[in-house]
């Protein structure tokens, strides 16, 4: 968690000497960016003070989605510059978050911990699923679920 605090602070530095220097037109951007990584930066400290914190990478990727989900729905109503700056800063948001394994790279992976552990049966998903979370910090949870069913039952 500490990586990606350093991360994100170093960001805001750099988004504010950017916004500092930014030309007219770049000034939204450096504004946008700003906005975003103070905005990440709150709810981090916030998660961090609950009884029970998700961490880093679970609350950036709450933000992310957030953000995604509001963009379509901006988009849907027709909000074109709303939907724009909200996939604007869901872009902004992605760049903290790690690179999810691919399908196949995940697929591999479980496959690979099943047969090395003679795992077997719907009892044994919830192991699977703990290593999973164990190894990627970032990973389709619904992709992973579906992919260990499918490995146990055949």
């Amino acid at each position: 968690m500490a990586d990606i605090l350093n991360e994100l602070n170093a960001a805001k530095m750099a988004a504010m000497k950017a916004k500092i220097g930014a030309s007219a037109e770049t000034k939204d951007a450096a504004e946008l960016r700003l906005s975003v990584v103070r905005g990440i930066l709150s709810e981090v400290e916030r998660d961090s003070k609950e009884k029970k914190p998700r961490g880093a990478i679970a609350v950036l990727k709450s933000e992310h989605s957030k953000r995604v989900e509001s963009a379509k729905i901006y988009g849907d109503a027709g909000q074109t510059v709303r939907s724009e700056r909200e996939a604007a800063e869901a872009k902004v948001v992605s760049e903290f978050l790690p690179n999810e394994p691919t399908g196949e790279e995940l697929q591999h992976f479980i496959a690979d911990y099943i047969g090395a552990n003679g795992l077997s049966g719907p009892k044994a998903m919830g192991e699977v699923m703990r290593v999973v979370r164990e190894e990627f910090d970032n990973f389709d949870g619904k992709l992973a679920s579906a992919l260990t069913k499918q490995i146990l039952a055949g």
